[in-house]
């Protein structure tokens, strides 16, 4: 029994009405006083002295305590005063009643901003977290895959490396090929070669003997100078199917183009190619053709804004150091080095980069410079820089 009824079962017993009423009214207030402090301690205790929720809990409608006052929505439909800024701003404790299931938050226009569940879990935006999540994971696998992929440029595509070996070789003087017309031979007369970084004297002689050829299609052989104990030696690719090259780092004098079936010691209709090797007449002073090579990439390039760094690793002859190499030429799929200087077998270590655009960079030539300020005294108005 409430405080209330005690009180009022002894009033009834009392003689005289206003002590009795008195006595009633002091009882009520007692009563209210008791339910709001019950009401801080224990969220579910209502403010008519009884426990539990007063509406039915629901995910529609909810009834939740907030800041000591209990309401059938969160935040209170209808109160602009009481709206979810009491709970997220000012710091005010919601609570879903027991059976609660979950609660909502809507807009202005009755749409979910904001659902909980304890079945579903938490929607936002009429959105379940478990497809955000899958969606955070998709996101962040492409991201890792663009990542990889950056990796994968930057090790292989903007950044590239290699060695190349830079043969300088050719004639001085003399050295005119010609076909003996006996024992399948060719013949070199004297003069001058530069291999190996200097210059060697050439003696007059005839080459190797030729093998007999009976194939149907006509053979290249390539005719060349290589060094013996010192002294420069024609040599002459043996006549066999495929052809044969000259050895690396020998002088590449000529090809020889040899008939289908030529079994003859005159080798009747070869001919033999212009010389291919540079005639240099002031070498080492000065070159008409310096030496080059291209460098593939083996991975092609979007662009050609990219850099290239040497190192020399060894060479033979004269001095050779990295001042001495210069790319003369850019390409999405090689670069061409060009050799200033008169050493031979020049074994040369690059790396390319490619990892800001040259485009992008300031211009930065003391020409530009100079002639963008007529007001320098030195100011070129009529002659060439």
């Amino acid at each position: 029994m409430s405080i209330l009824l005690k009180l009022k079962s002894i009033a009834s017993a009392i003689n005289g009405s206003a002590f009795r009423q008195t006595l009633i009214d002091d009882a009520t207030t007692l009563e209210a006083e008791a339910n709001r402090v019950a009401l801080k301690v224990d969220p579910q205790h209502n403010a008519d002295g009884s426990h539990g929720a007063i509406i039915a809990p629901s995910i529609s409608v909810p009834s939740i305590t907030l800041n000591g006052v209990q309401r059938s929505a969160w935040p209170e439909a209808g109160n602009g005063s009481q709206s979810l800024h009491d709970v997220l701003q000012n710091g005010y404790v919601g609570n879903l009643p027991v059976g609660a299931t979950g609660f909502r938050v809507n807009d202005a226009n009755g749409n979910s901003i904001l659902e909980y569940d304890l079945t579903l879990g938490l929607k936002i935006g009429g959105v379940l977290m478990p497809q955000m999540e899958t969606a955070a994971v998709k996101f962040a696998l492409e991201q890792a895959a663009l990542a990889n992929y950056g990796v994968k440029a930057l090790n292989k595509i903007n950044q590239q490396q290699g060695e190349f070996t830079l043969y300088n070789n050719g004639m001085v003087s003399g050295g005119v090929l010609s076909i003996t017309g006996t024992a399948r031979r060719c013949s070199i007369t004297a003069g001058v070669c530069f291999l190996d970084g200097r210059k060697y004297f050439v003696p007059a002689q005839d080459s190797i003997t030729s093998a007999a050829y009976t194939a149907a299609a006509g053979l290249v052989v390539d005719l060349y100078l290589y060094l013996s104990n010192g002294i420069p030696v024609l040599g002459m690719g043996n006549a066999s199917p495929g052809g044969a090259t000259a050895p690396v780092g020998s002088i590449k004098l000529a090809s020889l183009t040899i008939p289908p079936d030529s079994l003859d010691a005159a080798l009747v209709g070869a001919v033999i190619s212009s010389r291919i090797c540079p005639t240099e007449p002031h070498y080492p002073v000065s070159v008409g053709t310096p030496a080059a090579y291209a460098v593939p990439l083996a991975n092609v390039l979007p662009d050609t804004n990219y850099t290239v760094e040497f190192e020399v690793l060894s060479s033979v002859g004269s001095p050779c150091d990295e001042r001495h190499l210069k790319v003369t030429a850019r390409n999405t799929n090689n670069f061409i080095v060009t050799l200033f200087a008169a050493a031979d077998d020049v074994v040369v270590r690059w790396k390319l980069s490619r990892l800001n655009s040259v485009g992008e960079q300031p211009t930065n030539d003391w020409r530009s410079r100079f002639a963008a300020n007529p007001a320098n005294v030195n100011y070129p108005t009529n002659q060439a820089y």
